[in-house]
């Protein structure tokens, strides 16, 4: 073998292998409903959806199904995602997407979804959550949280699930793939070549990792008093994405690719970065020894 077939034979040991099938509890792509579907008072979908006020009129349109004529995700014009919008100021106001009837639950898994942040310059408030419980959508139920809002990935934080510490900043008008191995078993999980310690999660943006052993949230996910209000390992069965409403709000956040699984399937970071790179070493090397041959 010369040496160029050498240094291709290296460079391929080195791309990420395919990946394989998930043990999948829920998913969803929105692909299968109409455009323009409104996700509250729909029937057929996976979804409960609601917006409700103690004092005024629910909201309608909020959480709408529509085709991605722009290509925002990347997956041609006919595909569809889901554009969470409040489009006026409210507050106090329950705003929720609550996933429903997983397959199976686990207390340790995987979810991931792709979303994208337009710029909106009448943005008000703390962003938009999502929630991974054990029970039914809302605080209490909530063991693992995390928050986007206007470039910044935050982690969920106290019984609230209240904008906690940042782990990154993200590039608005982009789409982006979120990635949470959550563990809420009474013992440290391990996968690809990681462990999570219990009751903490891993976060990864675009297949990096961002947030290490992030602790968890809401009302199952922190004890207030170890004997009064002690930690539960329930498996994970809903997850929902939600409005931080307490006070004055207005945002825009679109979503898609929604997945829950048993299986651990981290994303490779910035495949197509990594292959540029090799290219140009595998360039680099070529012309060396090109320029080597002509001496």
């Amino acid at each position: 073998m010369n040496n160029t077939l050498k240094t291709l034979a290296l460079v391929a040991s080195f791309l990420p292998p395919l990946a394989g099938s998930a043990a999948v509890m829920f998913e969803d792509d929105f692909n299968e409903y109409a455009n323009g579907l409104e996700m509250i008072g729909a029937s057929g979908t996976q979804w409960g959806a609601s917006a409700n006020s103690q004092t005024e009129s629910p909201l309608l349109d909020v959480f709408t199904v529509l085709e991605d004529s722009n290509d925002y995700f990347g997956a041609g014009t006919s595909n569809k995602y889901v554009e969470m919008a409040v489009t006026s100021t409210i507050s106090q106001y329950s705003i929720v997407m609550s996933a429903h009837d997983f397959s199976e639950t686990s207390v340790t898994g995987q979810v991931s979804f792709k979303f994208y942040d337009p710029t909106d310059a009448s943005s008000i408030g703390s962003g938009w959550a999502l929630r991974i419980g054990d029970g039914y959508a809302g605080n209490g139920n909530t063991c693992f949280g995390i928050i986007l809002n206007e470039g910044v990935l935050s982690a969920g934080s106290g019984t609230g699930v209240n904008k906690g510490v940042t782990l990154t900043n993200y590039s608005m008008d982009t789409a982006h793939t979120v990635t949470i191995v959550y563990n809420n078993s009474a013992s440290s999980f391990d996968y690809s070549s990681k462990s999570v310690a219990s009751k903490t999660m891993d976060v990864y943006l675009d297949g990096i990792l961002i947030g290490d052993d992030v602790a968890g949230s809401g009302g199952h996910g922190v004890s207030t008093d170890p004997i009064e209000d002690p930690l539960t390992y329930d498996n994970i069965s809903n997850i929902n994405f939600t409005s931080k409403s307490y006070s004055d709000f207005q945002d825009t956040l679109n979503i898609d690719d929604v997945i829950v699984s048993t299986d651990i399937s981290i994303p490779e970071p910035s495949t197509s970065a990594f292959l540029i790179g090799i290219s140009v070493l595998l360039v680099t090397f070529l012309r060396r020894r090109l320029k080597g041959a002509r001496r």
